[in-house]
């Protein structure tokens, strides 16, 4: 048999298709964290990661900029910066990534919720329907809100820490917004990698507002979620991740960056 040059292109195609498949699917099922959060609390805020890097992981996720500039919400494969006056808008795959946590969201297990729920008891709520406090859960909303969302400015070096900026960064309220969050619930045993508990992202639903979820009260909404029975992490090689103190507890500093 002559292969000719059509054959030859169908069999690049197809050698590059089952590369992307197997590549996609094995990442089904898994929850991906770049970096440590405890190393973002430390002042690691040089971005050693890429928006490209985090789409080969997942099409869903949260996390922030190198300089710490702004929050990261990714949705449906795009990825938006939301800036420190509240804006938003999609990043490019070269921009860079000091940490974030990524999956490939699937069409997740749907629960009904009450209205009018306050965060607070939505995640009374998501507990009480979440299978185990074990496991890892992506969280997607799609709602009405009232919602105080924050973010923050880029730092320069020397990068302070992040208890040293709270007082810097820019809140907003936004009324009968809607919008969707973007986030996951982590077991307690993920401290000092991950963010126990809830840590949800915003964005508004034409895309232009957003930020770090402080509060809110969603006037109507639905909930999809996802679980993770593995967990991936990828860190940094760079010199001022290996020589960071990962050995100090941090819990006060995050209770502090997180209230």
């Amino acid at each position: 048999m002559t292969i000719t040059p059509m054959h030859f292109i169908r069999l690049i195609l197809l050698f590059t298709f089952f590369l992307n498949f197997n590549q996609v699917f094995a990442q089904k099922g898994v929850a991906t964290t770049f970096s440590t959060i405890d190393a973002l609390l430390a002042g690691l805020y040089e971005g050693t990661f890429t928006v490209k890097e985090l789409k080969q992981r997942g099409n869903f996720g949260i996390g922030t900029f190198h300089s710490l500039n702004g929050e990261l919400l990714m949705l449906n494969g795009k990825v938006y910066q939301i800036q420190a006056d509240g804006s938003s808008q999609e990043v490019q795959d070269t921009t860079r990534i000091p940490w974030a946590t990524v999956s490939f969201f699937q069409e997740g297990q749907q629960h009904h919720l009450p209205d009018d729920l306050t965060y607070t008891s939505f995640q009374k709520e998501m507990d009480k329907v979440l299978a185990s406090p074990n496991l890892s859960y992506a969280i997607w909303v799609e709602g009405v809100f009232s919602i105080k969302v924050r973010s923050v400015p880029a730092q320069t070096k020397p990068y302070p820490k992040m208890t040293q900026i709270v007082d810097q960064q820019s809140v907003f309220n936004y009324q009968n917004i809607r919008g969707t969050l973007v986030g996951f619930r982590s077991p307690a045993y993920v401290k000092g990698i991950n963010i126990p508990g809830f840590h949800l992202h915003f964005l508004s639903a034409d895309g232009k507002r957003g930020g770090h979820v402080l509060d809110f009260i969603m006037e109507r909404g639905t909930v999809q979620t996802e679980k993770y029975h593995e967990l991936s992490l990828v860190l940094p090689t760079n010199k001022a991740f290996l020589e960071v103190d990962l050995v100090t507890d941090k819990t006060k500093d995050l209770q502090q960056v997180e209230k």
